[in-house]
Formats: structure tokens, sequence, C-alpha cells
């Protein structure tokens, strides 16, 4: 029960979420790259945007060995401490994601921050 309560909450409800919308967000460009980094069990920056029907390439760099997974996107890879995992999709979903990693001090997972797909 505690892990379905672990994945109900990982994925946001996708309702309207271009409300709000970074100024700075470009949904016009096809491609987007993002990086972030492992710091203190959350990312910096916490929050990543992206605008949907771009394609997305995001560069994660991890300070622990463990699985780093995108929620709601299903995208994972094992990554060991000082790699960078990066990760390559077209964001056709619009909604909050939660980037999760899965490690030895964290088996049930740590949320690092939240992967938002902004409407166009």
């Amino acid at each position: 029960m505690g892990r379905l309560a672990l994945i109900s909450m990982a994925v946001l409800p996708t309702a309207c979420v271009s409300d709000g919308r970074p100024a700075d967000l470009h949904c016009d460009q096809p491609t987007v790259s993002l990086s972030a980094e492992l710091a203190h069990d959350s990312l910096e920056p916490g929050a990543l945007g992206v605008c949907r029907g771009q394609q997305v390439t995001l560069a994660v760099t991890i300070a622990e060995d463990g699985v780093l997974h995108i929620h709601g996107y299903e995208e994972s890879k094992e990554v060991r401490s000082g790699d960078t995992a990066t990760f390559t999709f077209l964001a056709d979903k619009s909604g909050q994601f939660v980037i999760e990693l899965h490690s030895a001090a964290h088996p049930t997972g740590l949320a690092l921050g939240i992967f938002t797909v902004y409407e166009p």
C-alpha cells in the first residue's frame, strides 16, 4: 500500500499547466536541452520545464549510485556517483512529473525535483 501511495503522489494531475508558465520558456523551439545537478538530496535547479511537443535532452549529474527515474515518462537510468545521466525523449504529456532517485540510502525512492511539461 505504501508503494502505491508513493506512485500515486509521484504523477500529478495533467490539468492545464499553461498558467504560470515561465517567461523564458520558448515553446516555439522544437528541441530543448536542460541540465541539473544532484546536491544535498535535491536537484539544482529543482524545477525544470519544457513545452509539450518539444524534443527534450535532460542531463543530470549524480552524486550517488542508484537508478534515476522520471515518473510519468517511465524514463530511467542506472547511475554511478559522478556520472551524468542523459535522457532524450519527446515531451508528449503535459503535467508535472517527479524526478526520483532509488539508491541504497533511499530504496523506496527520493523525490529530487519536478519536471513540468507546459501546454504551448
